[in-house]
């Protein structure tokens, strides 16, 4: 569920940006490099999100269970309290900062 929700919020962005899906197979290339870049960055914001606590309840059952990322974000979940709100926060700031640096790239270079 998650996945298609980066999937379809990576795309919305190079949209916005302008670029052309004509070209499917650098589409799709870019698509997944910011795919990438949204998991990561989500996972980062909300592991520093946890306070000691949290974190180390996360810990023992990621030990516990090995879980995949859908469940590890369920984790997430039962520990954050506004855990939702918190995520809506990091992807309006990824939103901010992707779309920035895909304008500038969009820019003509003058020589």
């Amino acid at each position: 569920m998650e996945d298609n929700i980066i999937k379809e919020f990576a795309e919305e962005l190079l949209i916005d940006a302008g670029v052309d899906g004509s070209d499917r197979a650098s589409w799709r290339s870019l698509s997944e490099a910011i795919e990438g870049r949204i998991h990561a960055r989500l996972m980062l914001e909300i592991v520093g999100a946890l306070t000691p606590e949290q974190a180390a309840r996360v810990r023992t059952e990621m030990d516990a269970v090995r879980p995949d990322p859908e469940q590890l974000f369920h984790e997430f979940k039962k520990e954050i309290p506004n855990f939702t709100s918190l995520v809506l926060t990091i992807l309006e700031k990824i939103r901010l900062e992707i779309s920035a640096e895909l304008h500038t790239m969009m820019q003509p270079v003058v020589i």
